[in-house]
């Protein structure tokens, strides 16, 4: 039976099967928005995800000079926002009139740790309250392509925290989710959240008590400082079973737990 641990806000679980040792990059972003106290900004997530176009009302634009298919301007005055990326959506926003600006904090297309993704964390800050809309609908220039709006939200000002995960290859960014934060988030302040970087993983036996670390993603566990214990490497690990393994210790039938 998995005791894999689902509570968002809790330390994130090291995951230790017969393939390695794994950290669920969302667990860490969910761990690292729970420690800087930040709410979520669920309708800002739902506008983001919003299968439909996102639209605020704004000027138009030749739709020409628009780099992708799914941004531009809609003929009846509406604005398609871009959502490939925070900084593309808050860019349109400026454009728009509408003060928002936005800057990447922490940022890994691959990482020497034990994540099963990259992440990428950026702030944005909105300066006025906007009203977005989703809508179907054609966008080919007729003068009688009225939006089919599905959906309105109301965002407050102020600075948002946006976590994405990134596939190993770089090409797929998954949003993860948008958090209230009542001023600017440093990439010193998310390095300071212990276990947020997911560089090192403990090995602690119950029953000998011996512990041990691994580093940038390496199986090769070492005795940490004054542990009377040899070092062992993971892929020699035996008895999988729920995140922990048989003791590498000879002469101790315990179990080895892990942790970030």
């Amino acid at each position: 039976m998995s005791t894999e641990n689902t509570d968002p806000t809790a330390r994130p679980e090291v995951h230790a099967d017969a393939h390695g040792l794994s950290v669920a990059a969302t667990a860490t972003l969910d761990w690292a928005v729970a420690q800087l106290g930040a709410d979520p900004a669920d309708t800002l997530t739902e506008a983001w995800e919003d299968p439909a176009y996102l639209l605020i009302a704004g000027s138009a634009r030749a739709p020409s000079a628009i780099g992708l298919p799914s941004t531009g301007a809609w003929p009846s005055g509406y604005w398609i926002l871009d959502r490939t990326s925070p900084a593309a959506f808050a860019a349109d926003l400026a454009d728009q009139a509408r003060a928002s600006g936005t800057e990447t904090i922490w940022d890994e297309v691959s990482g020497p740790g034990f994540l099963d993704d990259p992440r990428r964390v950026s702030h944005l800050e909105l300066g006025v309250p906007i009203e977005l809309v989703t809508a179907f609908g054609s966008t080919d220039g007729t003068d009688d392509d009225e939006p089919d709006i599905v959906g309105r939200y109301r965002i407050r000002p102020g600075h948002y925290l946006v976590a994405e995960t990134i596939g190993r290859a770089g090409t797929r960014v998954a949003l993860h989710g948008f958090w209230a934060v009542p001023t600017e988030v440093t990439l010193e302040a998310l390095a300071d959240i212990e276990g947020f970087d997911a560089w090192t993983v403990e090995a602690d036996c119950s029953t000998c008590h011996r512990s041990w670390s691994a580093f940038y993603g390496s199986d090769r566990f070492v005795p940490q400082p004054g542990v009377p214990a040899l070092e062992w490497h993971y892929r020699d690990a035996t008895g999988h079973e729920d995140n922990t393994v048989d003791c590498p210790a000879i002469r101790c039938s315990g179990r080895v737990a892990f942790t970030i």
